[in-house]
């Protein structure tokens, strides 16, 4: 019998479980049994409900590693979860019972990715005919992507 545990890996808020594939393949090559979950990030109990459904469903202890939000699923299973060995946080939330993700942003400064998030951002300067994203497309009244700006804020 294999005494290694199985690894059950929980992705970001934006990310699904492929975001792990490299980590997956080096894993698996060392002989360990890998699953990377895929939460429906309908709710936040939804994803807490199928990170235990996948943890009843491994054949023995399992140790869980997370990333980003996913350390916060990962840390609202408390003491009960089924095969739960141990907790790995990989740059995630762990937070302390009864606080939220919000109140824990709200605490420092605003991060400049949200401070600016309702200003225009220029486009890239590449080729404005090419399609990179949405960024720089030739506009069908002739504009060029010079001279459009996009917000984060747009559907």
């Amino acid at each position: 019998m294999d005494a290694r545990p199985n690894i059950v890996l929980a992705h970001g808020a934006w990310a699904d479980g492929s975001c792990w594939s490299g980590v997956i393949e080096r894993l698996q090559a060392a002989g360990y049994h890998i699953t990377a979950l895929q939460f429906p990030m309908t709710a936040f109990a939804d994803d807490v409900a199928r990170l235990r459904q996948v943890l009843d469903l491994q054949d023995g202890p399992a140790i869980i590693a997370a990333h980003s939000h996913g350390g916060q699923i990962i840390t609202a299973l408390g003491t009960d979860a089924p095969n739960a060995a141990g907790l790995v946080y990989i740059a995630a939330f762990g937070l302390d019972q009864g606080e939220s993700l919000g109140a824990l942003l709200s605490q420092g400064p605003t991060p400049p990715v949200v401070a600016t998030q309702d200003q225009a951002i220029p486009p890239r300067r590449s080729d404005p005919t090419h399609r990179d994203g949405g960024r720089n497309l030739r506009h069908p009244h002739g504009m060029t992507g010079e001279q459009v700006t996009y917000s984060h804020n747009q559907p």
